[in-house]
C-alpha cells in the first residue's frame, strides 16, 4: 500500500513540481547569457546584465521558499483540514501515509537542490563559452584534490560523500521540522497556523540552544586539534559525524512526535 501511497503523491504534485524545474532550466540560460554579459563595455548592456544575474541568484530563493510552503500546505491540506477525513479513511496504515507523504516531499525538495546545481553548471558553462567543464575536471578538480589531501590528510571522495550524506539528512530534518510543527499545531482548536509558526519557533529555538552548547564544546577541543593540517582534518571529520549524528537523533524524535500525534491525537478541522 505504501507504493500507492507514493504514486498517488506524484500524481498529485508533479505539474507545479516539474514547472518549477522546467523554469530553473530556462533561468540558467538567462542567467548564463546575463553574467556573460558582464564583460560587455556599454553600461545599458551591463546594467541589464548586474539586474538578469542577482535576479537569477534571487530565484534559487523564491524556488526553494514555493516548494517548501507547498510541500508544508499540502501536508497540513490532506493530513489534517477537511480533506484529511478521506485521507485517513483509506484502509492503509498511518505509517505508511505519513511515511508516503514524507518520501515524496524529500524526493521534490532533493530535485530543487540537484537542479539548482545543474543550473549553476549550465549557466557557468554558458558563462565560460563552454569551457566551465574543462577548467573544473582538467584544473580545478585535480588542484583541489591533491592540495586537499598534503594539507589535511583527508581522501576528498569519502570527505564529500559525508558532506552529500550531510545534506540529505538535513532535507529529511527540515521536512520534518515542518511536519512536526503542523502536527502539534493542529492539536489546537483554533488558530492553528499561528500554533504552528509557534511549534516551529519553538522547535528552532531549542535546536539552536542545543547547537550552540554543541559549538562551545567543540571550541575548547579546537585550539589542540589545529595544531597541525593533519590534526585539523581528523577534528573536521570527527565533527562531521558527530553533527550527523545529532541530526540524526533529532530526526528521530521528531518523526516519533509526528508517528504518535497523527495514530492518537488527530484533530482534524
Amino acid at each position: 500500500m505504501l507504493g500507492k501511497i507514493i504514486k498517488n503523491e506524484f500524481k498529485s504534485t508533479y505539474k507545479l513540481i516539474l514547472s518549477i524545474l522546467g523554469l530553473l532550466l530556462l533561468l540558467s540560460v538567462m542567467g548564463g547569457i546575463s553574467v556573460r554579459s558582464l564583460a560587455m563595455t556599454s553600461e545599458k548592456v551591463s546594467v541589464a546584465s548586474v539586474l538578469g544575474t542577482v535576479l537569477y541568484f534571487l530565484s534559487f530563493v523564491a524556488v526553494f521558499i514555493i516548494v517548501i510552503v507547498y510541500v508544508g500546505q499540502r501536508f497540513y491540506k490532506t493530513m489534517f483540514s477537511t480533506q484529511g477525513y478521506l485521507t485517513h479513511t483509506l484502509p492503509v496504515k498511518e505509517s505508511s501515509i505519513f511515511n508516503g507523504k514524507l518520501l515524496v516531499s524529500f524526493i521534490w525538495v532533493f530535485s530543487v537542490f540537484l537542479m539548482i546545481f545543474v543550473s549553476l553548471l549550465i549557466m557557468g558553462s554558458i558563462a565560460s563559452d563552454g569551457k566551465l567543464f574543462s577548467i573544473l575536471v582538467n584544473e580545478v578538480w585535480t588542484e583541489f584534490v591533491q592540495d586537499f589531501y598534503e594539507e589535511f590528510n583527508i581522501n576528498v571522495i569519502s570527505f564529500l560523500w559525508k558532506i552529500v550524506l550531510s545534506i540529505l539528512l538535513g532535507i529529511v530534518y527540515m521536512l520534518l521540522w515542518i511536519f512536526t510543527s503542523l502536527s502539534v499545531g493542529q492539536l489546537s482548536n483554533k488558530h492553528r497556523i499561528a500554533a504552528s509558526v509557534f511549534t516551529g519557533i519553538g522547535i528552532y529555538i531549542v535546536e539552536e540552544i542545543f547547537s550552540v552548547l554543541f559549538i562551545v564544546s567543540i571550541a575548547k577541543k579546537a585550539e589542540s586539534f589545529v595544531e597541525t593540517a593533519e590534526r585539523a582534518g581528523k577534528f573536521l571529520n570527527e565533527n562531521l559525524w558527530i553533527g550527523m549524528g545529532y541530526m540524526v537523533l533529532s530526526i528521530a524524535i521528531m518523526y516519533t512526535v509526528c508517528m504518535l500525534i497523527n495514530k492518537k491525537k488527530l484533530n482534524l478541522e
